[in-house]
């Protein structure tokens, strides 16, 4: 197998476990709901952890209607240690049906205080140490 070859399918891999996100597909699990009523579910099943770093996909809900977002889904990626998170990718559902994705990585940011950003961590941080502790 060509050099090209096998970095294309060691990506395949590492990124194959992102597309279930927007699927559907695996258990989501709410650990959120803001003052406007809207609901954050986490894919529990499709996980990714890479020593400090862990890759969970988000969706938030719209409950209160309207004709913006009907939902959003965020692949978000959390640096454990260093407590920062970014977003990978973003897909906007809107009430009109259309869809608008967008897979520009974020810059690495602390996460705000009180909002989903600062609680998803304690969930899923909580397991990456759990995995390097038994990994010594």
């Amino acid at each position: 197998m060509s050099y090209i070859a096998c970095i294309a399918f060691i990506l395949m891999i590492a990124i194959a476990p992102l597309r279930p996100a927007f699927s559907q597909t695996g258990e989501w699990r709410q650990f959120f709901t803001n003052s406007s009523g809207d609901e954050f579910f986490y894919d529990t099943q499709n996980l990714v952890y890479s020593n400090q770093l862990v890759k969970v996909a988000v969706k938030a809900i719209n409950r209160t209607g309207g004709t913006g977002a009907k939902s959003i889904t965020y692949v978000i990626e959390f640096d454990c240690e260093k407590t920062l998170q970014r977003r990978l990718e973003t897909r906007i559902e809107r009430s009109d049906g259309s869809v608008q994705t967008d897979s520009r990585p974020q810059n690495w940011a602390p996460a705000v205080p009180g909002t989903w950003t600062d609680m998803l961590p304690e969930l899923v941080c909580k397991k990456q140490i759990f995995h390097r502790k038994q990994a010594r």
